[in-house]
């Protein structure tokens, strides 16, 4: 099958298959955050030679345009189509506020999405959240990673309450700590570049690329032997083979033409959530939300049946940081949905 040209196809039909409406939000359809640039985020490079293993990435073409055009049938390109968030924030606490906590959220949920499936990662990011209001952040005990892992490991049970545990509590706390700090790692050296792209995107910048370890495995980038849990596991891009895989993304999504449901050019941050759920049963992605406004949405829903407290009040909540207590959950803060897999693992 010539997917290009399927591809092409749907994107010139402006009735394709779209996310369903969302039912909590006052905001039902799926839209685009307005007035954002839409660019590339700007990444340090090494300016060495490419490597064997990128040197590759260009024959995972086919392979990556049947997951988009897989995605693409479920409607999730507009994943990152999260102004009916946006507008909530803004009901809630009024444009300036509104805004602003939107962009702390999309921080945190950047912060906190190492090894973590999409709803988990809602819920720990709404909990540092709280954290950051209560001034209960380690500030003046935690300087680096190292610190990280010995604080969480000396306050278990403490400081992270049960249903908010993953494989990357330290990077967590230790990325959380460096945005409450004001630190903007963007094009720094070592900086995390799926993160840097991440955060971008989830406040509309469509022009930004998240490739996190399953878009990875699509790239034919190998799996690792983790002796700690005794598997095989995917890895995230190599620092240096990240720009190449995110450059023939940005040119296949380009060569992909106008998309006629938007009248602008098919946009990178739409390619790379169509290709992520497109390949979900090949790369094992385990977050089938149709879009992140739709994880939000039942993480909030869970917590109402799960409460009988009502969903509105429970969104009304989330955007004021405060967490809502579920049994097993130890003091103030508790998860907003199920426990996270120890061995589930999403960026």
């Amino acid at each position: 099958m010539d997917y290009a040209k399927a591809i092409r196809e749907l994107l010139s039909n402006p009735g394709r298959p779209t996310a369903p409406p969302l039912t909590l939000f006052d905001m039902r359809e799926l839209a685009p955050v307005p007035g954002v640039v839409q660019q590339p985020v700007p990444a340090y490079t090494s300016g060495r030679p490419m490597t064997e293993l990128a040197s590759t990435f260009e024959s995972r073409k086919p392979i990556i345009l049947r997951d988009v055009h897989n995605g693409l049938l479920s409607g999730a390109d507009q994943w990152y189509y999260n102004e009916p968030i946006r507008q909530q924030f803004i009901s809630e606490l009024g444009d300036e506020a509104g805004n602003a906590r939107f962009k702390q959220w999309a921080n945190l949920m950047g912060a906190n999405s190492n090894s973590a499936p999409v709803r988990p990662n809602v819920r720990k990011a709404s909990l540092y959240m709280n954290y950051m209001d209560e001034g209960k952040l380690p500030l003046d005990v935690v300087h680096s990673y190292k610190d990280a892992v010995a604080f969480i490991r000396n306050n278990k049970g403490i400081f992270l309450p049960e249903g908010y545990g993953s494989v990357a509590q330290a990077t967590d706390l230790n990325m959380t700590l460096d945005y409450a700090r004001g630190l903007d790692r963007i094009g720094e050296r070592g900086a995390p570049l799926k993160i840097q792209n991440f955060i971008p995107s989830i406040e509309g910048n469509l022009g930004a690329w998240t490739g996190d370890r399953h878009v990875a495995y699509r790239f034919g980038v190998p799996k690792a032997y983790n002796r700690r849990e005794d598997k095989w596991v995917k890895q995230v891009f190599p620092y240096t083979a990240y720009p190449r895989a995110e450059q023939l993304s940005r040119q296949w999504a380009a060569e992909l033409g106008i998309d006629a449901r938007t009248g602008r050019p098919f946009q990178t941050g739409q390619f790379q959530p169509a290709q992520w759920i497109g390949g979900a049963q090949a790369t094992g992605v385990k977050s089938l939300d149709p879009s992140l406004a739709h994880a939000v949405e039942q993480v909030i829903l869970d917590a109402a049946l799960r409460t009988g407290d009502p969903a509105k009040k429970l969104l009304k909540d989330w955007i004021n940081g405060r967490i809502v207590a579920v049994p097993g959950a130890i003091g103030a803060g508790a998860a907003m949905s199920g426990d996270t897999p120890a061995g589930e693992e999403q960026y």
